[in-house]
């Protein structure tokens, strides 16, 4: 029987991380982890900021209510995928929760480190040890990246600490809401 034969199919390197994913420090991280639920109507996965609130009355659900942040005044962290075991695993690699359903996330202050999606060309100023962006890093709400704030009151309170260009990143359809995996630029933040 004759196999073809695939020169360099296993050929390709990388040296990243996944989004969502934390980056352990020992034990610690995973006892900094808290659980809610989604009350967002968009599906919500590793890597995006939300906002943490209080459960509607006679919920009857345990955990904090997690929707999507749409600002920075909003964001109390972000969705960490590492122990979101419930995820739905959709075609195209990705898993999402959806509204009614657990969701893991950090919060800022917590000192978990979480890879995030970063936008390309603000990675390539800092690898280095390039200048750090003048008003601190905020988020792109619309493709769900971190970039550089703007103003002081995009900043979000978090600290870079590691950049990776070869990474497994989530990218959401804007029309169709699906979110599927890519390779791209991710840093890994300290919340």
């Amino acid at each position: 029987m004759k196999v073809a034969a695939f020169d360099g199919i296993f050929n390709k390197g990388t040296e990243g991380v996944t989004q969502g994913e934390i980056q352990s420090m020992g034990g610690y991280d995973r006892f900094h982890i808290e659980g809610g639920y989604s009350i967002d109507s968009k599906s919500l996965y590793g890597g995006l900021p939300v906002n943490v609130g209080i459960a509607a009355k006679g919920a009857q659900t345990m955990g904090s209510a997690v929707r999507r942040a749409t600002t920075a005044a909003e964001v109390s962290g972000f969705v960490i995928s590492t122990q979101m075991f419930n995820a739905i695993q959709v075609p195209g690699g990705a898993g999402v929760v959806s509204k009614g359903m657990g969701v893991q996330f950090g919060r800022f202050g917590s000192g978990v480190r979480v890879a995030v999606q970063i936008d390309p060309a603000l990675a390539e100023t800092l690898y280095g040890g390039g200048a750090q962006p003048a008003n601190g890093f905020g988020w792109d709400y619309t493709n769900n990246k971190l970039i550089a704030a703007a103003t002081a009151a995009d900043k979000l309170p978090i600290t870079v600490t590691a950049l990776y260009p070869d990474s497994f990143i989530l990218v959401e359809d804007a029309v169709t809401g699906f979110v599927s995996q890519a390779v791209g630029a991710a840093a890994v933040i300290q919340l």
